[in-house]
């Protein structure tokens, strides 16, 4: 009974350990009750090929421990996977997007001695980091979305009850009012301006800079200190996975519910919380922003003043932690307010 005790031991392998001992009792009774029906006696005069003919029949050990474990294993299952395909092509539309931007700025600003040498160098950069963006797009969203299957998050009764279990037909919701529903075009616009503003804010930060024309001439002063910023891209990344992901949790659930509005506060807070270890270093910020500005003002000869520029400056700089934290708490009231809103119907 060698085969049989390697193929038990194979199924319950793939168990919870506190499922195993009874899966075991259970099936091994299972086919030793199947060889005594194949047999018509005692399966213990059972030879290999009855063995292997029931074991056959039992199926492979891990489809055999999927059944036990009740439920099937999926990366994405197929509630969710059109979202996910959705997902994808709005994530690669938007890195499409911001790359071409980066491609036409790139040339704009670029000397152009020979043009068709410099399209093809610029347009090379443009298909590859299309192609590395694209990478680093797909495994967040996948990362996302097999979360959410783990989780079992697939429609909005699920982010209200966070319970996985076996749909029943009474499980089918009400048709929404229409004040819960929410439009397709705004978690859409949310992926887009997300994955837009991500990708200039981390490959092209010196675009975050004022910005002057004159005469002929073109002055910029960056507002962020490029290689300190640098050092904080993880952190950006991942903040820009859970906006997207807050995105995503409204696409998927399509309309508005309790779950879904504590996802939001949760992320927010913690989108707060990034903000905050962000911005708490002032290294961030240009250090020589003032004497860059200064120097641009010694280069106009109309006699441009920058002190509007510089007052706001100072006050942003000095004040950035105080304006994160009332956007946080305009952020949380409007939450507030929409459930308050909304608490009829939810």
């Amino acid at each position: 009974m060698e085969l049989v005790l390697r193929y038990v031991h194979a199924v319950i392998s793939r168990l919870p350990v506190e499922q195993r001992d009874d899966i075991e009792k259970e099936l091994r009774g299972l086919i030793e009750d199947m060889l005594e029906e194949r047999k018509g006696h005692d399966s213990g005069s059972a030879d290999t090929d009855d063995i292997e003919a029931v074991l056959l029949e039992l199926g492979p050990p891990a489809e055999l421990a999927a059944k036990y474990s009740g439920r099937k294993r999926y990366l994405i299952g197929p509630e969710l996977f059109d979202s996910y395909i959705r997902v994808l092509k709005i994530v690669g539309m938007a890195l499409v997007i911001a790359m071409s931007v980066v491609l036409i700025i790139d040339m704009l600003q670029t000397n152009i001695s020979n043009p068709a040498e410099a399209f093809s160098g610029i347009f090379t950069r443009w298909i590859v980091s299309i192609m590395e963006a694209g990478m680093q797009g797909f495994v967040w969203v996948t990362v996302i979305f097999a979360l959410l299957e783990y989780k079992g998050v697939r429609d909005a009764t699920a982010l209200a009850t966070g319970e996985k279990k076996a749909w029943q037909p009474s499980d089918l919701s009400p048709i929404p009012n229409s004040e819960l529903q929410i439009k397709r075009s705004e978690p859409i616009f949310g992926i887009i301006f997300t994955v837009l503003f991500t990708v200039i804010f981390i490959s092209m930060p010196e675009w975050i800079a004022i910005h002057i024309s004159h005469s002929g001439e073109y002055y910029y002063a960056p507002v962020f200190d490029i290689e300190r910023l640098t050092s904080y891209a993880p952190l950006i990344w991942v903040s820009a996975a859970l906006l997207v992901l807050k995105e995503i949790l409204k696409l998927v659930a399509g309309k508005w519910s309790k779950g879904l509005l504590v996802y939001h506060v949760v992320i927010s807070v913690l989108l707060f919380i990034a903000a905050l270890i962000l911005f708490a270093d002032g290294s961030v910020w240009n250090g020589q922003f003032t004497l860059q500005l200064q120097e641009i003002a010694g280069q106009i000869t109309d006699g441009k003043d920058f002190a509007a520029v510089l007052s706001i400056w100072n006050n942003v700089t000095d004040r950035i932690l105080y304006f994160i934290f009332v956007f946080f708490i305009i952020d949380l009231a409007l939450l507030l307010h929409k459930a308050y809103k909304l608490r009829r119907y939810l």
